[in-house]
């Protein structure tokens, strides 16, 4: 396979000025920092893969020590798949910290105690024991320059990812194999210094540096792996599970596998980019004899996708519906309900004979057959099928 793989540097600016500003134990610190925006283009082409990498203004301001990333300095970078082409693409988000930089920044901080989610320091909790039993992190190898990447520019909500600025002269991935589409997502970096883990000597340090981002083609896969053998999002689909080209494929070799007398409308499907499964879904069909036996059902192929923090959950939700047309569903445990009007809070499925679509807010998908035979992508990632 042919890649062409295209980056946006965001240039990055910063240098810590020497101003005291009061944070609870003690005086620190301030950066200032310059984002300026330049694209580049690498390598020629594939047969039709293009992304748009989109370009934000200048973004100026000041960053000072503070508790979380909100006050913090965001850079923004943009990209979808040219809508001339028909393919996914599988992109990764990176800060590059440039030569010249103070080595101060990546000088680990003291041991403490931080949010696994946000990496906000957790001040009350002052040992391992303490932090670990209330669902902290025992932190002995973070540095105060930290970052946090969102999907909105008010940094609200969970984060896509978080960690540390915690090497020179190498890329450091923010965020890693998320897929690109024809529409356009954006996504912010929040850069920011711990003011818990600060002093003084924080002042006048330079840092230098730029964000880019980057793109390969993916390509979609389908499998019918029966458990234990599991696919994970982030890893490579292990030696000896078989790749399919088509849903019919994976579909006629689960029946296969799990020994089914009957077909079983349902699979498995991955993108997958450089190796590594970006995101993984499970498919079913209705069929046009299930449509016929349930009217408002409509016939087709649907895809429900796991493993991405939940925020599938309302889509998956929807997606059950128009296939189903409200046949067979529940909503949070009642009967019927329709996710374009309520906003289900933890599951919404439909069921009729020979098969089941489930959406669950604890981030998996399922879909079933009459004899419990099943295929998922569970809350963590890994995706697998099974005979109950």
């Amino acid at each position: 396979m042919d890649n062409n793989i295209r980056k946006k540097n965001i240039i990055l600016s910063v240098v810590v000025v020497l101003v005291g500003i009061m944070l609870v134990g003690g005086t620190y610190a301030y950066l200032s920092l310059a984002v300026n925006v330049t694209n580049k283009v690498v390598n020629g082409s594939t047969t039709c893969f293009n992304i748009d990498y989109l370009d934000t203004n200048q973004i100026t301001g000041t960053l000072f020590p503070s508790a979380n990333h909100t006050k913090g300095i965001s850079g923004k970078v943009s990209l979808k798949v040219n809508s001339a082409c028909d393919l996914d693409g599988v992109g990764n988000i990176y800060i590059h910290a440039n030569s010249g930089t103070s080595t101060k920044f990546t000088t680990t901080a003291a041991a403490h105690c931080e949010n696994p989610n946000t990496l906000q320091t957790l001040t009350q909790y002052t040992t391992s024991s303490t932090c670990t039993s209330n669902s902290g992190i025992w932190v002995t190898t973070g540095t105060p320059l930290k970052y946090a990447v969102f999907n909105n520019s008010t940094g609200i909500g969970n984060p896509l990812d978080v960690g540390y600025i915690n090497a020179i002269g190498s890329d450091i991935a923010v965020y890693k194999t998320f897929i690109v589409t024809k529409t356009q997502k954006d996504y912010y970096i929040f850069l920011w210094l711990d003011g818990y883990l600060t002093d003084n000597t924080y002042t006048n340090l330079p840092f230098n540096g730029y964000v880019k981002a980057d793109a390969i083609q993916a390509r979609t896969v389908y499998t019918a792996n029966v458990s234990p053998s599991t696919i994970n999002i982030g890893q490579s689909i292990p030696n000896g599970i078989t790749e399919y080209h088509t849903p019919e494929a994976a579909m006629a070799a689960l029946k296969t596998n799990l020994g089914s007398a009957t077909d079983l409308p349902f699979f498995l499907n991955h993108i997958v980019g450089n190796n590594v499964v970006a995101a993984s879904y499970v498919g079913f069909v209705v069929t046009p004899a299930m449509a016929t036996a349930n009217p408002g059902m409509v016939a087709g192929t649907y895809y429900l996708r796991g493993g991405d923090g939940g925020a599938a959950f309302l889509d998956n939700a929807k997606t059950i519906y128009d296939a189903f047309g409200g046949v067979g569903c529940n909503l949070d445990g009642s009967s019927g309900g329709n996710p374009y009007t309520t906003t289900p809070s933890s599951t919404f499925y439909c069921y009729v004979s020979d098969l089941g679509a489930y959406a669950f807010s604890d981030d998996s998908a399922d879909a079933y057959g009459d004899a419990d035979s099943h295929c998922s992508v569970g809350g963590g990632g890994g995706s697998r099928c099974a005979e109950q």
